[in-house]
Protein backbone atom coordinates (compact mmCIF):
# COMPACT_ATOMS: atom_id res chain seq x y z
CA UNK A 1 0.00 0.00 0.00
CA UNK A 2 1.35 3.42 -0.98
CA UNK A 3 2.01 5.73 1.98
CA UNK A 4 1.30 9.45 1.74
CA UNK A 5 2.19 12.05 4.36
CA UNK A 6 0.82 15.35 5.57
CA UNK A 7 3.41 18.09 6.17
CA UNK A 8 2.34 20.60 8.84
CA UNK A 9 2.37 19.13 12.32
CA UNK A 10 3.13 15.64 11.02
CA UNK A 11 6.66 15.96 9.64
CA UNK A 12 7.46 19.46 10.85
CA UNK A 13 6.73 21.35 14.06
CA UNK A 14 4.94 24.22 12.40
CA UNK A 15 3.36 25.78 15.50
CA UNK A 16 6.32 28.02 16.37
CA UNK A 17 7.05 28.57 12.66
CA UNK A 18 3.59 30.03 12.01
CA UNK A 19 3.60 32.04 15.21
CA UNK A 20 6.94 33.65 14.38
CA UNK A 21 5.63 34.62 10.95
CA UNK A 22 2.43 36.03 12.45
CA UNK A 23 4.42 38.23 14.84
CA UNK A 24 6.72 39.30 12.01
CA UNK A 25 3.98 40.36 9.60
CA UNK A 26 1.99 42.06 12.35
CA UNK A 27 5.04 44.10 13.27
CA UNK A 28 5.72 44.98 9.62
CA UNK A 29 2.16 46.28 9.16
CA UNK A 30 1.68 47.89 12.59
CA UNK A 31 -0.84 45.29 13.77
CA UNK A 32 -1.22 43.72 17.20
CA UNK A 33 -0.53 39.99 17.43
CA UNK A 34 -3.71 38.41 18.86
CA UNK A 35 -1.95 35.62 20.79
CA UNK A 36 -0.38 35.98 24.21
CA UNK A 37 0.19 32.35 25.09
CA UNK A 38 1.17 29.13 23.32
CA UNK A 39 -2.14 27.57 24.37
CA UNK A 40 -4.12 30.29 22.60
CA UNK A 41 -2.38 29.71 19.29
CA UNK A 42 -2.62 25.91 19.67
CA UNK A 43 -6.39 26.25 19.97
CA UNK A 44 -6.49 28.12 16.67
CA UNK A 45 -4.39 25.42 15.00
CA UNK A 46 -6.59 22.65 16.41
CA UNK A 47 -9.67 24.39 15.05
CA UNK A 48 -7.95 24.92 11.67
CA UNK A 49 -8.73 28.64 12.01
CA UNK A 50 -5.28 30.12 11.95
CA UNK A 51 -6.18 32.50 9.13
CA UNK A 52 -8.77 34.05 11.45
CA UNK A 53 -5.86 35.18 13.61
CA UNK A 54 -4.92 37.65 10.87
CA UNK A 55 -8.44 39.06 10.94
CA UNK A 56 -8.23 39.45 14.71
CA UNK A 57 -4.92 41.25 14.23
CA UNK A 58 -6.63 43.80 12.00
CA UNK A 59 -5.93 42.46 8.52
CA UNK A 60 -8.73 42.13 5.98
CA UNK A 61 -9.53 39.19 3.72
CA UNK A 62 -8.33 41.32 0.81
CA UNK A 63 -4.90 41.22 2.49
CA UNK A 64 -4.70 37.41 2.31
CA UNK A 65 -2.95 37.26 -1.11
CA UNK A 66 -0.25 39.58 0.26
CA UNK A 67 0.04 37.43 3.40
CA UNK A 68 0.41 34.29 1.27
CA UNK A 69 3.15 35.92 -0.80
CA UNK A 70 5.00 37.05 2.32
CA UNK A 71 4.66 33.59 3.83
CA UNK A 72 6.17 31.95 0.74
CA UNK A 73 9.17 34.26 1.04
CA UNK A 74 9.43 33.53 4.75
CA UNK A 75 9.26 29.77 4.08
CA UNK A 76 12.23 30.02 1.74
CA UNK A 77 14.27 32.05 4.22
CA UNK A 78 13.55 30.09 7.38
CA UNK A 79 14.05 26.42 8.21
CA UNK A 80 11.03 24.66 9.66
CA UNK A 81 11.98 22.47 12.65
CA UNK A 82 11.42 18.80 11.86
CA UNK A 83 9.68 16.46 14.28
CA UNK A 84 12.58 14.47 15.72
CA UNK A 85 12.76 11.08 14.03
CA UNK A 86 10.26 11.79 11.24
CA UNK A 87 12.66 12.33 8.33
CA UNK A 88 13.87 8.67 8.31
CA UNK A 89 10.24 7.50 8.48
CA UNK A 90 9.32 9.70 5.52
CA UNK A 91 12.28 8.57 3.44
CA UNK A 92 11.70 4.88 4.22
CA UNK A 93 7.96 4.74 3.67
CA UNK A 94 6.76 7.90 1.91
CA UNK A 95 5.80 8.09 -1.75
CA UNK A 96 4.56 11.67 -1.58
CA UNK A 97 3.60 14.60 0.61
CA UNK A 98 0.08 15.96 0.14
CA UNK A 99 -0.38 19.31 1.86
CA UNK A 100 -2.31 22.56 1.77
CA UNK A 101 1.09 24.31 1.95
CA UNK A 102 2.86 25.69 -1.09
CA UNK A 103 4.67 22.86 -2.89
CA UNK A 104 7.75 24.93 -3.71
CA UNK A 105 8.13 25.97 -0.07
CA UNK A 106 7.97 22.33 1.05
CA UNK A 107 10.50 21.22 -1.57
CA UNK A 108 12.79 24.04 -0.49
CA UNK A 109 12.61 22.81 3.11
CA UNK A 110 13.30 19.22 2.00
CA UNK A 111 16.31 20.37 0.00
CA UNK A 112 17.68 21.97 3.17
CA UNK A 113 17.53 18.49 4.71
CA UNK A 114 19.38 16.94 1.76
CA UNK A 115 16.26 15.35 0.28
CA UNK A 116 16.44 16.23 -3.39
CA UNK A 117 13.69 14.84 -5.59
CA UNK A 118 13.14 11.66 -3.58
CA UNK A 119 9.67 12.66 -2.39
CA UNK A 120 6.99 14.07 -4.72
CA UNK A 121 5.10 17.02 -3.26
CA UNK A 122 1.48 17.86 -4.01
CA UNK A 123 0.87 21.23 -2.43
CA UNK A 124 -2.06 23.52 -2.98
CA UNK A 125 -4.57 25.38 -0.84
CA UNK A 126 -7.24 22.72 -1.45
CA UNK A 127 -5.83 19.52 0.03
CA UNK A 128 -8.66 17.42 -1.40
CA UNK A 129 -7.73 18.44 -4.95
CA UNK A 130 -4.07 17.76 -4.18
CA UNK A 131 -4.92 14.28 -2.94
CA UNK A 132 -6.99 13.51 -6.04
CA UNK A 133 -4.15 14.71 -8.28
CA UNK A 134 -1.68 12.48 -6.42
CA UNK A 135 -3.95 9.45 -6.73
CA UNK A 136 -4.59 9.97 -10.42
CA UNK A 137 -0.98 10.69 -11.39
CA UNK A 138 0.26 7.60 -9.56
CA UNK A 139 -2.62 5.31 -10.64
CA UNK A 140 -3.31 4.34 -7.04
CA UNK A 141 -5.81 1.66 -6.15
CA UNK A 142 -5.11 1.94 -2.42
CA UNK A 143 -3.17 4.20 -0.08
CA UNK A 144 -2.50 5.10 3.54
CA UNK A 145 -2.35 8.74 4.65
CA UNK A 146 -0.38 9.85 7.72
CA UNK A 147 -1.57 13.03 9.43
CA UNK A 148 -1.99 14.92 12.70
CA UNK A 149 -5.27 16.53 11.65
CA UNK A 150 -8.70 14.90 12.06
CA UNK A 151 -10.09 16.84 9.10
CA UNK A 152 -7.67 15.00 6.83
CA UNK A 153 -9.18 11.66 7.84
CA UNK A 154 -12.55 12.90 6.62
CA UNK A 155 -10.99 14.07 3.35
CA UNK A 156 -9.37 10.65 2.87
CA UNK A 157 -12.71 8.90 3.46
CA UNK A 158 -14.56 11.22 1.09
CA UNK A 159 -12.01 11.01 -1.73
CA UNK A 160 -11.57 7.24 -1.49
CA UNK A 161 -15.35 6.74 -1.50
CA UNK A 162 -15.83 8.93 -4.57
CA UNK A 163 -12.97 7.27 -6.47
CA UNK A 164 -13.85 3.77 -5.29
CA UNK A 165 -10.43 2.90 -3.89
CA UNK A 166 -9.19 1.52 -0.57
CA UNK A 167 -7.67 4.00 1.89
CA UNK A 168 -6.79 4.24 5.56
CA UNK A 169 -5.75 7.14 7.76
CA UNK A 170 -2.97 6.81 10.32
CA UNK A 171 -2.89 9.55 12.93
CA UNK A 172 0.03 10.96 14.91
CA UNK A 173 -0.46 12.28 18.43
CA UNK A 174 2.17 15.06 18.38
CA UNK A 175 0.31 17.46 16.11
CA UNK A 176 -2.78 19.65 16.23
CA UNK A 177 -5.54 17.16 17.12
CA UNK A 178 -6.05 14.76 20.01
CA UNK A 179 -5.99 10.98 19.68
CA UNK A 180 -9.73 10.93 20.39
CA UNK A 181 -10.47 13.40 17.60
CA UNK A 182 -8.37 11.41 15.13
CA UNK A 183 -10.09 8.13 15.99
CA UNK A 184 -13.53 9.76 15.83
CA UNK A 185 -12.69 11.08 12.35
CA UNK A 186 -11.82 7.57 11.16
CA UNK A 187 -8.12 6.99 11.84
CA UNK A 188 -7.44 3.27 12.14
CA UNK A 189 -4.37 3.83 14.33
CA UNK A 190 -2.71 6.76 16.13
CA UNK A 191 1.05 6.64 16.68
CA UNK A 192 2.46 8.16 19.87
CA UNK A 193 6.03 8.46 18.52
CA UNK A 194 7.79 8.42 15.14
CA UNK A 195 9.32 5.10 16.17
CA UNK A 196 5.87 3.67 16.82
CA UNK A 197 4.67 5.03 13.49
CA UNK A 198 7.58 3.39 11.67
CA UNK A 199 6.80 0.02 13.26
CA UNK A 200 3.14 0.30 12.32
CA UNK A 201 3.90 1.29 8.73
CA UNK A 202 5.96 -1.87 8.37
CA UNK A 203 2.82 -3.91 8.96
CA UNK A 204 0.92 -2.22 6.12
CA UNK A 205 1.51 -3.83 2.74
Amino acid sequence: MIKLFDWDGTIVNSDEFYYTFLKRICQAHNKNCPFNTQEERRQFLQQNQFMRAYLLAGFKETDFPMIYDEFRKYSKETSVPLINGMLPVLLTHGRAIVSHCDAQAIMFQLEKQGVNGRIKVYGQENKEQGLIACIQENNMSQFAYVTDFAGDARIVHRVSSVLGIEAITIGVSWGSDTDEALYEAGAEYVAATPQGLELHLRTIT
